[in-house]
């Protein structure tokens, strides 16, 4: 009898393992040694720490697949966000940039932290994809950017923030950026056909009644995206436009609320009416070729968000980045970068406020999986004549993959 229950047990498993085509569990780990000082029209600050995720962020994933037959397979993916130096095994710690109704809260502080999460259909035709989500516009700063994406100040287009609303910017003219993630979202992506590939996205936040109207006293949001990617031997050239509109039922509110875009508080409680709505539009297109000793990037974003009825601009930013990934042996590769920029704050025609910085790294691959790295970042905002913010940082770490 023992003997039947554990035959029937194999084959149960057997069976099982054949409908799931493959699961597979990955993972990266990040550690090391960061240094950052900051000085803030006269007022320096130095911080230091053992730390993780300089380069890339800690995680802990699984993804599969299923084919379904004729052509069509069943895809899924979820990601963990992990915080291996921490007390807390998992949760994102950036701050001001994590609600879409406080500008003090930290993402997922005290949950785990959802990286990535969708479930997939593919085949001929596309794909289609539901979840959460990197949105277009940030898919394509990460593979403009020379450093990978890192954490360092110095790259100006890109933020590790893992903020999913309209205002990941955590500081105005620095580090502003575009939207990183899209929670409650759908895309598709054509196949790529003569080397180029189109899609579109929408992301909703679920909180409009069955006649439309939004929630009383809630904030809601839509993010609605397009997106072009062409590749020809060497070179490649992709661009992505992303609208976001944030919108808060004044009518019935009864609870304070206040968004930060791009460093800027907007209040939109019923007694400051006049900000009961915001609109964000996000753009970037880049190039790059593989020369074979180097691989040179080029990049153009801007970010622009307005409020009220009628619209009236609220901030925009601009930013211009140029990068170079060289391959010196099998072991060790270097990137540079450089890029700067413009913003306003309000509604001027003339840009009040320059930023530019620039990045060196090197990494040496001791295998496939795991890698030395140092990074070295600077940045500067030049906000008036007489008002400068400049920061400067290191890296050296380890990182694995598995």
């Amino acid at each position: 009898m023992k003997k039947s229950l554990i035959a029937l047990a194999a084959l149960a498993t057997v069976g099982a393992a054949q409908a799931q085509s493959s699961v597979t569990v990955y993972g990266l780990i990040d550690m090391g040694y960061m240094a950052l000082e900051s000085n803030n029209n006269g007022v320096v600050r130095n911080t230091s720490a053992i730390t993780h995720g300089q380069q890339s962020t800690s995680r802990l994933g699984f993804r599969g697949t299923e084919d379904l037959g004729g052509g069509l397979r069943a895809n899924f993916v979820t990601e963990l966000g992990l915080t291996p130096t921490e007390a807390t095994y998992s949760g994102s710690t950036n701050m001001a940039n994590g609600s879409t109704t406080t500008s003090t809260s930290a993402v997922n502080s005290t949950g785990v932290d959802n990286r990535l999460t969708t479930l997939s259909l593919a085949g001929k035709f596309g794909e289609l994809t539901m979840g959460r989500m990197y949105t277009a516009v940030d898919r394509a700063a990460v593979s403009f950017a020379a450093g990978g994406g890192n954490a360092l100040v110095g790259e100006i287009q890109y933020t590790a923030s893992n903020s999913s609303n309209l205002n990941s910017a955590s500081a105005f003219g620095r580090s502003a950026a575009s939207t990183t993630r899209a929670s409650n979202a759908i895309s598709y992506a054509t196949p790529r056909i003569n080397g180029l590939q189109v899609g579109a996205g929408m992301a909703i936040n679920n909180l409009k009644d069955s006649a439309g109207a939004a929630v009383p006293g809630v904030t809601e949001t839509r993010l609605y995206s397009v997106a072009a990617d062409y590749v020809s031997g060497k070179a490649r050239v992709a661009g992505a436009y992303a609208k976001g509109q944030l919108r808060r039922d004044i009518s019935n509110a009864t609870t304070a609320a206040a968004v930060n875009i791009q460093g800027t508080l907007y209040n939109l409680t019923p007694v400051a009416i006049a900000a009961n709505s915001v609109n964000q539009t996000q753009w970037i297109v880049g190039g790059s070729y593989d020369f074979g000793v180097a691989q040179v990037m080029l990049s153009r974003m801007e970010l622009e968000a307005g409020n009220g009825s009628p619209e009236v601009q609220a901030s925009k930013r601009t930013s211009d980045s140029l990068g170079v990934r060289v391959p010196v042996n099998p072991k060790v590769s270097a990137f540079a970068s450089y890029g700067q920029g413009k913003f306003q704050n309000g509604n001027t025609t003339a840009y009040n406020g320059d930023v530019k910085g620039y990045q060196l790294g090197a990494n040496y691959n001791f295998s496939k999986r795991t890698n030395a790295y140092a990074i070295y970042g600077n940045g500067q905002t030049d906000t008036s004549a007489t008002a400068t913010i400049k920061e400067s940082q290191y890296a050296v770490g380890i990182r694995h993959s598995f």
